[in-house]
């Protein structure tokens, strides 16, 4: 679970643990692209099966989101927890939609 807490007009801070997600599902997208399993990356990165799968949808976030998100401007709300639970729209148009919803 995460928690945000902002208090008066702080500078945007970048949400580290969603930036981490996002280089992760970039890097086993790439080797799924090389032809590995979602088998082989979970036994590569010593995690689960299931985590792969369900981080590696963040590797599809528009370009725009990702640079809200790396300078730290996405909405409120658009957490790792948020998209891993939600899922990501493969359309672009549709993430943005989803995420105005915020």
């Amino acid at each position: 679970m995460e928690l945000k807490l902002h208090l008066g007009d702080a500078p945007p801070e970048v949400d580290r643990t969603l930036v981490q997600n996002i280089v992760k599902a970039q890097k086993w997208m790439a080797m799924i692209v090389e032809g590995e399993t979602f088998s082989e990356i979970a036994e590569a990165e010593g995690t689960s099966r299931r985590r792969v799968q369900d981080v590696i949808d963040l590797a599809i976030l528009a370009p725009d989101t990702l640079d809200a998100i790396a300078n730290g401007e996405q909405v409120e709300g658009l957490t790792s927890d948020y998209l891993v639970m939600s899922g990501v729209p493969a359309v672009w148009t549709d993430q943005r939609e989803m995420f105005a919803r915020l």
